[in-house]
């Protein structure tokens, strides 16, 4: 068996998305990183994380093949950690890759400090022969998002046949990099698959006159409203519903951006909704790199990166004509109703009217929460509300 385990580090790095799920339940390209080992490897796949979060998923309870969490697959590197034998662990000159071990851990903070401990034989990778990406960091979520996209569409299709477009209206260009999944629907739209595939999931549905341009993917029950230009690079998680212009943007399920409004290199949680014309920049005028704020660190960190936009937490809310800078961090349930646009991060769990920050109470934002849910008929866990209750205490302590 698989164990995919977060580093605390690298699950403190990518807050606030990871907030409510491990490193291996993000989304990246058109699966979950844990979604792409179930499917390389063939075998069942469990989840090692922080002490908050681990009720969410089933613990292993015997050991196995414990892999970092933030490390995406691909057949090179599953064959060098499938041959590791018991207390060899895979590494590089900066990363820690896969352990295998009989031992078993209640969580990623025992995990690692049995790691430290014990005495393993380590094994280097030849990083010249096998490419790594890891997802260590949350603007690398949509950095990776194009070539995850290309890597999965192969996986997912291969030796299988794509359902027809049977619209007559809808111009399709290289139709040999489009698939559709039962159920999928398209009408009145453009799909060019000229730079890349185009993935439209079972029952997704790309809606009269919009224009898709590969790499590009709509999971499950996804829905592309009516003239939205998805211009490349992006993923809409199961459910979401998006319009406007999106570039190169991933958003992670059940979340709405239904109306005009631009964003681009951006990440969107869980469950959020952006009102209309709600718009992200994601390049500075001088064109100078984009810093984000470090959730943990209490810092902007470097991205390195010309363009970075909007890193949206789950249950977060905008209101109507938003205007968001470049690089802005919405943390888990912040409520932006007016803003500073020169604020670049918004705590969580508060109403933001300009300066004014108001506590969202527990029982206020519950009663939304099971509003919104019920909508798409979705019933949360106790352990999910569980994590949420102690976000909320810690957030607002």
């Amino acid at each position: 068996m698989l164990i995919l385990t977060d580093l605390q580090q690298i699950h403190q790095a990518l807050l606030p998305i990871s907030a409510l799920k491990s490193v291996a339940d993000l989304r990246v390209g058109i699966c979950k990183i844990q979604e792409k080992w179930a499917q390389i490897s063939q075998q069942s796949v469990y989840i090692c994380t922080a002490p908050y979060l681990q009720p969410l998923y089933e613990r292993a309870h015997t050991g196995g093949l414990y892999i970092n969490a933030a490390l995406c697959p691909n057949a090179l590197l599953w064959e060098a950690i499938y041959t590791l034998k018991n207390e060899e662990a895979l590494c590089t000159q900066e990363e820690w890759l896969a352990w295998r071990t009989d031992a078993v851990f209640a969580n990623n903070a025992d995990f690692e400090q049995a790691l430290q401990q014990k005495k393993t034989r380590i094994l280097e990778l030849d990083t010249q022969k096998v490419s790594l990406r890891l997802i260590k960091q949350v603007w690398h979520i949509f950095q990776h998002n194009r070539a995850e996209l290309i890597t999965d569409f192969e996986r997912l299709t291969k030796n299988r046949e794509s359902a027809p477009i049977e619209d007559r209206h809808t111009i399709v260009y290289k139709p040999q990099n489009i698939f559709l999944e039962e159920g999928a629907q398209v009408k009145a739209a453009v799909l060019n698959a000229e730079n890349g595939p185009i993935y439209l999931g079972k029952n997704s549905q790309v809606e009269e006159g919009c224009i898709v341009r590969g790499a590009a993917a709509l999971c499950e029950g996804a829905t592309l409203n009516t003239g939205t230009k998805l211009r490349g690079d992006s993923t809409l998680g199961p459910f979401c519903k998006v319009g406007g212009e999106i570039s190169n943007v991933v958003f992670q399920a059940y979340s709405n951006k239904g109306h005009e409004g631009f964003l681009g290199n951006a990440v969107v949680g869980e469950w959020c909704n952006l009102g209309a014309l709600t718009t992200g920049s994601n390049l500075k005028n001088n064109y100078s790199d984009v810093k984000v704020w470090s959730v943990v660190e209490k810092m902007p960190l470097d991205t390195g990166l010309k363009f970075c936009g909007p890193i949206i937490g789950d249950h977060a809310k905008t209101a109507i004509g938003l205007m968001l800078n470049t690089g802005t961090v919405i943390d888990v349930a912040a409520n932006l109703i007016e803003t500073n646009f020169r604020c670049k991060y918004f705590k969580a769990f508060l109403w933001h009217r300009g300066e004014h920050l108001t506590p969202i109470r527990w029982s206020d934002f519950e009663e939304t929460l099971r509003v919104v849910m019920q909508r798409r008929s979705f019933k949360p866990s106790e352990a999910y509300m569980a994590a949420l209750h102690y976000l909320h205490h810690e957030k607002l302590a």
